[in-house]
């Protein structure tokens, strides 16, 4: 049975005082399905590449099975060239079936009866071996992934990353390992291609270690959690709502010792103090009033003895069994201040159509944007999403219709891209702008966890998710009162998603969005538009009713 330890594992880097880790341990076996979750920067990919044989550990040990145990890493950042096309490279997951299906090619057409001996004993292990079914299945699950209408014989190096990214994860699954590491393997995916992914490894029968910051991923796939935070690792049974739910509760426990200690630890001062306050008293009258000497002053002195006895008990409490007061985030009301609009109107959309070449992407599209709503609009990627915010935001023209903005409408636009902050600024300078209060600034940069000691760093030293968070509270702080959202939480760790959700559920305006993160979905929609191949759907209320009206059964996850 396949299993796997990882023994108080220390790892630091090189001219770092402090590890990035230190006395992990944790077991993997048979087909579990193990999410390893934590903030950006923690250590989690430096886990996964000790956990492969990448890295070796400052301290402690991996302990494998047995040598030659088969184990498949997709790291975040895909290979970047290849000589081959998509489907040949992935088809390298297979070197043994290539090389077979090369030598059956060159022997085919011989009459000799050695080359037909020799044939017969390729062709039985190529079978055997499943290469009659392999293009098959390596096209079933590059479907799965989102290149259904793709040519397949398009050279990798004209891919985009996230298509490089989503054919490194083909040839992954598809090469079936007994322990499958998987990096980050959500990003680039769009909601179908998620539910794909999600019933694929369900299904798989060999055991998993998958980083995601995909709440409903991590719900749907895995059953147990390791979090990695603060340079410790816990260990958590059941999906991610389940340990949601466990860490409310370890809280809410945390609480109550450090109350109970309080209690006790007040009742013992008050008790030291009126002993103190007795035998001072008891001394007082002696001095005083004379008579009955010797017995006040043994009195006063055995009552001041047990002062000193209920002190020490206290000192003795604080010094070997302190509870520390549990750390809780300060909840941050944001006061925004927003331009009047004049009406309840913001946009309306009529008879829209756009169309690439002899693409359409889609027609006759019709929506109106009222005051204070969230839209959500969602599709595969290459739908249609980001050209329909360009089409309002006047960067592109459409074929027919019209878009109308209400009057005095403001609009604040979060890309894809992040090349609409300037590497050379500092954090702060990059949000002001305009005449932004530093204080408020700051506050919106604390409610995005932003840390206190970056804001004075450039931006082009930040990492994709930092950026993200700075051109979010960049708009947050623009007065803007029509936010358009295209993929705000991509690149941010499980807290930030957290974070940025809160912000965005006090804005008092107007937000039109696009995201596949389906937890985020159903916090902030309140109605759906689902664009797919040219096809528009509406739904007339957020994520729940959007999902029972596509998947009746089963229904939407607790969370």
């Amino acid at each position: 049975m396949f299993n796997l330890q990882v023994k108080s594992v220390t790892y630091g880097f090189e001219g770092q005082p402090e590890p990035v880790f230190e006395n992990v341990c944790f077991e993997l076996s048979g087909r579990e399905k193990i999410g390893l979750i934590g903030p950006n920067g923690c250590g989690k990919t430096t886990l996964l590449r000790i956990v492969f044989g990448k890295l070796l550990p400052l301290k402690g040990q991996v302990i494998k099975p047995k040598k030659g145990v088969s184990i498949g890493f997709l790291r975040q950042v895909p290979i970047q060239s290849s000589p081959f096309t998509l489907l040949d490279e992935v088809k390298g997951a297979f070197p043994r079936l290539l090389t077979l299906k090369r030598e059956m090619e060159i022997l085919e057409g011989s009459t000799e009866a050695f080359v037909l001996r020799r044939y017969g004993k390729l062709q039985e292990e190529f079978e055997a071996m499943g290469g009659y079914w392999l293009e098959n299945k390596i096209q079933s699950v590059l479907y799965g992934l989102g290149f259904g209408e793709y040519d397949l014989n398009t050279p990798y190096d004209l891919l985009s990353s996230g298509q490089k990214s989503k054919a490194q994860l083909a040839r992954f699954l598809l090469k079936e390992p007994e322990l499958l590491l998987l990096d980050e393997p959500t990003n680039h995916l769009d909601i179908r291609a998620l539910e794909w992914l999600e019933g694929w490894l369900t299904s798989y029968k060999r055991a998993v270690l998958v980083v995601s910051h995909d709440r409903f991923f991590l719900d749907r796939v895995v059953d147990k959690i390791l979090e990695l935070k603060r340079k410790a690792l816990r260990t958590y049974s059941g999906n991610y709502s389940f340990y949601h739910r466990q860490k409310e509760l370890e809280e809410r426990k945390a609480w109550e010792e450090y109350e109970k200690q309080r209690r006790r630890v007040k009742k013992m001062r008050r008790e030291a103090s009126q002993r103190k306050v007795w035998a001072k008293r008891r001394e007082k009258d002696r001095i005083g009033g004379g008579g009955a000497k010797g017995y006040i002053t043994h009195r006063a002195a055995k009552m001041a003895k047990r002062a000193k006895a209920v002190e020490r008990r206290m000192q003795h409490l604080l010094e070997r069994e302190k509870v520390e007061k549990p750390w809780v985030e300060k909840k941050i009301k944001i006061d925004f201040d927003l331009p009047q609009s004049s009406g309840e109107l913001i946009c309306e959309v009529e008879d829209l159509t756009k169309s690439y070449g002899e693409k359409r992407l889609f027609s006759g599209l019709n929506f109106s944007l009222r005051n204070g709503e969230n839209l959500a609009v969602i599709g595969p990627n290459g739908s249609g999403k980001t050209t329909l915010f360009k089409l309002i935001l006047g960067l592109e023209d459409a074929d027919r219709g019209r878009i109308r903005l209400g009057d005095r409408v403001r609009i604040g636009y979060y890309p894809q891209e992040r090349e609409v902050l300037n590497p050379e600024h500092t954090v702060l300078q990059e949000v002001l702008g305009g005449e932004v209060d530093q204080t408020f600034a700051r506050t919106i940069l604390g409610c995005l966890k932003f840390r206190k000691d970056r804001v004075y760093e450039r931006v082009g030293e930040l990492s994709l998710g930092e950026m993200g968070k700075v051109i979010i509270a960049r708009l947050l702080l623009s007065r803007c009162n029509l936010l358009i959202l295209d993929e705000p939480t991509n690149h941010l760790d499980i807290e930030a998603r957290i974070a940025v959700e809160e912000a965005l559920l006090q804005f008092p305006g107007t937000i039109l969005f696009t995201s596949h993160d389906r937890y985020f979905l159903r916090k902030l929609s309140h109605r759906i538009i689902e664009m797919e191949n040219g096809v528009i759907r509406r739904y007339e209320g957020g994520w729940d009713y959007y999902w029972g009206k596509k998947s009746p059964s089963p229904k939407p996850l607790d969370f």
